[in-house]
């Protein structure tokens, strides 16, 4: 029977897709992704799209500001999104499940997207969307990379986002306004008193570099990070401030002394059961992984790459835009690099299993919650599943070499494949039982009316 899902499909797309799967389609498409994918083509294709390239670059202290269409609608449940970008990154996925919940109950959103790129992202939740270019240089924000070099708070929020938000403000009315990351906090000083200030934080900012130069060992991911009590006066600018685990949360409860937080993991909008996969005797065991090009995930690839050679019999097929700084590598024939998918069920209808060596403990992984939800066997190192409550072997490895250990005996004893299955599904059951009927737009309606003065 027909996949429904391609009954209208163009004979077009069907040529495509028949070449795709023939071995010259999967060399010529990993050639091209290759190019696409990797950092200088992204670059280059950045600037022929941005209006400095193609027009001239603006005299110093100017930028192109959005027309803003005022509303005079005040009844409207409307919401203010204001991100730094918006992609099919972690983060990005995180604030779509947010969002969803405000559109199921009615709620509109107008975004503001502030960044140093030129992209311009939609997104079937958004009513309307101002794409705002940002004037600050994010390769200055440090003048020394090390692991203690703390950053200003609103180093990323410059004056032109503040003057933007200002003017959108007075010609329209919200609810509320959510932000994204504590580094864009200064929005909130500049909002109407009747709109509530709702900040997703994703992740600690504190002492942040010191803790990935603990987990990688060098300063090619130092990016952002505050001191404890510059991160306090982000969070204490909004009502209510989103944290993704509950270690988080209890962080800044208890070492920051915020209390107007609640955790609120990313919940997939739907579960998808893929196909179960098992390896026959004598073929490899094949596993997967997707990630963006953080830094932490590329060196996360790498040393489980570098641990698994001809440790056992594997094929490794990687996706996702870590794959633009994996295509200049040496990588062993094992490794297969698909580069950027339009549907995760393009990786996970061709693996076993699928892998999370990271060893930086940074908010939840998104791409974790995903693989479960699709009803992967889950393989992960201690510090990728944080957030996750997880007991099993299969999601505690200590490290990439525990991790590959594991892989090995799976390889050796197929049996354990199963245990692993088992354990994923019992993991992502326990998860969605421990937040299922939480509703989201209530209980921020809750807590940030809760010291508003009564109406007379």
């Amino acid at each position: 029977m027909q996949d429904p899902r391609r009954e209208n499909e163009s004979a077009y797309r069907r040529f495509l897709r028949r070449i795709y799967y023939t071995k010259p389609g999967q060399l010529l498409w990993r050639a091209i992704s290759s190019i696409i994918s990797h950092p200088r083509s992204r670059v280059f294709i950045d600037k022929a799209l941005s209006s400095e390239f193609a027009r001239g670059k603006l005299p110093h202290g100017q930028c192109l500001v959005p027309t803003i269409e005022a509303s005079s609608d005040l009844d409207r449940r409307a919401i203010l999104l204001v991100l730094p970008f918006h992609g099919s990154d972690a983060s990005s996925i995180y604030v779509d499940s947010i969002c969803r919940q405000f559109v199921a109950q009615g709620y509109k959103i107008d975004t503001v997207i502030y960044g140093h790129n030129s992209w311009q992202p939609r997104s079937k939740l958004w009513d309307n969307a101002y794409y705002l270019r940002s004037g600050v240089d994010v390769t200055k924000l440090s003048e020394s990379l090390t692991p203690t070099n703390i950053n200003n708070l609103d180093a990323l929020c410059g004056f032109d986002l503040i003057q933007f938000i200002a003017s959108l403000v007075h010609l329209k009315r919200y609810e509320h306004c959510i932000v994204s990351y504590v580094y864009l906090s200064r929005v909130f000083e500049y909002l109407k008193p009747e709109t509530s200030k709702i900040l997703v934080s994703h992740d600690v900012f504190s002492d942040r570099n010191q803790r990935i130069f603990d987990s990688i060992g060098d300063n090619t991911a130092f990016f952002y990070s505050l001191d404890r009590n510059q991160e306090k006066k982000g969070l204490e600018r909004a009502d209510l401030t989103i944290a993704i685990t509950n270690e988080e949360e209890t962080f800044f409860r208890s070492e920051l002394g915020i209390t107007d937080t609640i955790t609120l993991p990313y919940i997939p909008a739907e579960s998808i059961s893929i196909n179960e996969l098992k390896p026959r005797a004598g073929s490899p065991l094949i596993l997967g992984y997707l990630a963006s090009s953080h830094r932490p995930n590329v060196n996360a690839i790498r040393n489980f790459i570098a641990q698994i050679r001809k440790r056992c019999s594997y094929r490794l097929i990687v996706a996702g835009s870590v794959c633009g700084d994996l295509a200049g590598d040496r990588l062993p024939p094992e490794v297969t690099l698909l580069g950027f998918v339009d549907n995760v069920d393009q990786l996970y209808e061709q693996c076993h299993i699928v892998i999370n060596p990271d060893t930086l403990v940074s908010g939840l992984k998104v791409k974790n919650v995903e693989a479960l939800a699709h009803d992967k066997p889950l393989l992960t190192t201690r510090a990728a599943s944080a957030g996750l409550d997880a007991t099993s072997i299969f999601h505690l490895s200590q490290d990439s070499k525990a991790l590959v250990a594991l892989v090995e005996k799976i390889a050796e004893c197929p049996e354990m494949l199963v245990e692993a299955h088992r354990d994923s599904r019992d993991l992502y059951k326990a998860y969605i039982k421990k937040f299922e009927g939480v509703d989201l737009v209530s209980t921020i309606s809750g807590v940030v009316n809760r010291d508003a003065p009564a109406s007379t």
